[in-house]
C-alpha cells in the first residue's frame, strides 16, 4: 500500500511539477461581454457598464497547470480491471518512453487582482488595474526519463545522457496599469494599456550543453550554460568557485519587506488593440499583451557552467541494474546538487534584463438572434523565449438574459485536441460574479489504491485525460449598465 501511493505521487509530481506561465486569464474570457477585465486580454473591449470596481475582498483569481506531454492514463492505467503502474512491466517502461516528446515543459500561472476600477465619459473609457504575478516554466529532457528508466545499460563503455534542453523561467512581480479605450464610430473601438512592473524574484537558464557520462569509474558532466537570477538568496561558494547548495538561505524579514517598496526590478509593458465590426453583430478583434521588459538589479547575478565536472560522490548504482523510485530520487537529489555546484557566480548585483511572455490574440464573432446566441473564435500566441504556443479556442455563447451568460468551448493546443471549457456569468443588481475555466476534464478513472486496514478497497475517481487544468474567478460592482443586447432587456433592467 506505502509503496504504491509513493508511485502515485512520483506520477502526480511528474504530471504537474510546479513552475510558475503565460496568460493569465482564461481563453473562454473572451467572449464574455458583461465581465470588464476581459479588456485584459483586448485593451479595445469597452466595459459595458458606466462604472466597475474590483478590489481584494473578491478579487478576479486566475490558476493554471499542467504540461505538455503527459495525462494519468501514461503513469497509471487499467489492465484486466486492476490499476497498474507503467514501472512493473518492461512493455509499459517502454511504451511510457517512446511515447516522450524531446522537452517536456511543465508550468504554473498565477494572477491575482487587487485592485482594479474603470469608468466611462462620453466615448473614452479610463481602467486603473493594480495586481501581482507569478510565471514560471520547467524544462525536463527525454533523456533525464532515459536514465531514471533504463540507467547506464553498456556496462563496459561510458553512457552519455544529453540534458541541455533542461532549463527554468520564473517570475514574480507585481503591476500597475492604466487603460484607455475610444469608440471612434460605431465599427471601429481602439484601446491602448500601459503598465509598471516592480519584480521581487526571477530566475532563467540558458544552457547550450549538459551532457552527462556514466561508466563504471566515474560520471562526468560536460556543461556550457549560463544562469541570471535576482533572488532574495545568500549563499557561500565552494572549493571550486561554485555555489554551495548548503549554505543557500533566504535573506533576514527586512531584507524581504524591503522588496515591497524597493523592488529587485522596475519595468514597463504595453498592450493594444481594437474591434472592428463591418456588419451588425459580426465583430473581428486583435490585441497584444504583456509586451515589456523588466531590468532586474537588485539580489542581482549571473553565473556560468562552463567545462568538465567529475561526480566524486559515486551513487551506489550499478552499470545494468534496474532502478527503483528510492534510487531514482537518490540519483536526482545528488544530480541536481552536482549540477547546481557547478554554477560559478561573476558576482554580486550585476543587473540583466528579461522580457515578458507576450500574448498575440485574433478573434472573430458573430451573432444571432439579435445576439443572444453567438459563435466566435479565438486564436492566442504566446511567445515564451524561443518557444511559441499557439492555441485555438472555437466557442458558442448565450445570453438568453442580461443577468445570465454563458460560454461554451473547445480549445486546441499545438494542433492538437484539448478540452472542454464553461464559462459562467450572473448578475444580481450592481453584483456582477463569473466563474470561467478553459480545460474541464471529461474522462474519469477509477483507482484502486489497495486495501485499507479495514479490509475494503480505497478507491478513488482520477482525471485520467487531462494535461492543462485553469479557472478565473471574481466579482465586480457594476454601476450604470450602457449597452444591452435587445429592447427587451432594457424593459427588464
Amino acid at each position: 500500500m506505502k509503496k504504491f501511493i509513493k508511485y502515485i505521487t512520483v506520477s502526480l509530481f511528474a504530471i504537474i511539477t510546479i513552475n510558475i506561465s503565460n496568460a493569465q486569464n482564461t481563453n473562454t474570457l473572451y467572449f464574455m461581454d458583461n465581465i470588464a477585465e476581459r479588456n485584459n486580454i483586448n485593451p479595445a473591449f469597452i466595459p459595458n457598464c458606466n462604472f466597475y470596481l474590483d478590489f481584494i475582498f473578491l478579487p478576479n483569481l486566475y490558476m493554471n497547470f499542467g504540461n505538455n506531454n503527459f495525462i494519468f492514463n501514461d503513469f497509471i492505467y487499467n489492465q484486466n480491471g486492476t490499476s497498474t503502474l507503467f514501472l512493473s512491466s518492461q512493455q509499459g517502461i517502454d511504451q511510457f518512453y517512446n511515447n516522450l516528446a524531446p522537452s517536456t515543459e511543465t508550468k504554473f500561472d498565477l494572477g491575482l487582482n487587487i485592485l482594479s476600477f474603470g469608468f466611462k465619459v462620453k466615448k473614452h473609457y479610463f481602467t486603473f488595474d493594480m495586481g501581482i504575478n507569478a510565471e514560471a516554466y520547467a524544462y525536463i529532457p527525454r533523456d533525464i526519463f532515459k536514465l531514471a528508466l533504463y540507467g547506464a545499460q553498456d556496462p563496459h563503455n561510458v553512457n552519455t545522457f544529453d540534458f541541455s534542453t533542461l532549463g527554468i523561467d520564473a517570475s514574480l512581480y507585481s503591476k500597475i496599469g492604466l487603460g484607455y479605450m475610444y469608440q471612434i464610430n460605431k465599427k471601429w473601438q481602439i484601446g491602448v494599456k500601459a503598465k509598471f512592473l516592480m519584480g521581487y524574484a526571477n530566475i532563467s537558464t540558458q544552457i547550450d550543453e549538459l551532457n552527462l557520462g556514466i561508466s563504471r569509474q566515474a560520471w562526468t558532466l560536460e556543461t556550457d550554460g549560463a544562469v541570471r537570477a535576482s533572488l532574495p538568496l545568500e549563499f557561500n561558494t565552494n572549493e571550486n568557485g561554485g555555489i554551495d547548495i548548503s549554505s543557500i538561505a533566504l535573506q533576514n524579514t527586512n531584507e524581504l519587506i524591503s522588496l515591497l517598496y524597493k523592488p529587485a526590478g522596475i519595468g514597463g509593458a504595453i498592450d493594444l488593440g481594437f474591434t472592428y465590426q463591418p456588419i451588425k453583430n459580426l465583430t473581428f478583434s486583435a490585441s497584444i499583451t504583456d509586451l515589456g521588459i523588466i531590468y532586474w538589479r537588485r539580489n542581482s547575478l549571473s553565473g556560468s557552467m562552463k567545462g568538465s565536472h567529475e561526480i566524486t560522490e559515486l551513487i551506489d548504482y550499478t552499470v545494468g541494474d534496474s532502478l527503483n523510485t528510492d534510487q531514482i530520487t537518490d540519483i536526482f537529489t545528488q544530480l541536481g546538487e552536482d549540477i547546481i555546484g557547478t554554477v560559478k557566480t561573476y558576482g554580486a548585483e550585476d543587473p540583466y534584463t528579461t522580457m515578458l511572455h507576450a500574448n498575440f490574440y485574433t478573434g472573430v464573432e458573430y451573432g444571432i438572434l439579435k445576439n443572444k446566441i453567438s459563435f466566435g473564435a479565438v486564436n492566442r500566441l504566446t511567445f515564451n523565449n524561443n518557444r511559441i504556443k499557439d492555441e485555438v479556442t472555437l466557442a458558442l455563447n448565450l445570453r438568453p438574459l442580461n443577468w445570465l451568460k454563458a460560454t461554451v468551448d473547445y480549445s486546441f493546443i499545438n494542433g492538437r485536441w484539448g478540452n472542454l471549457g464553461l464559462g459562467l456569468n450572473l448578475r444580481a443588481g450592481i453584483f456582477n460574479m463569473y466563474l470561467l475555466a478553459d480545460y474541464i476534464p471529461l474522462n474519469f478513472a477509477r483507482l484502486n489504491l489497495g486495501e485499507m486496514e479495514n479490509g475494503q478497497d480505497l478507491k478513488i475517481h482520477i482525471p485520467n485525460r487531462t494535461q492543462c487544468f485553469n479557472f478565473q474567478i471574481g466579482w465586480t460592482w457594476n454601476i450604470g449598465n450602457f449597452k444591452t443586447n435587445t429592447k427587451e432587456e432594457k424593459k427588464s433592467e
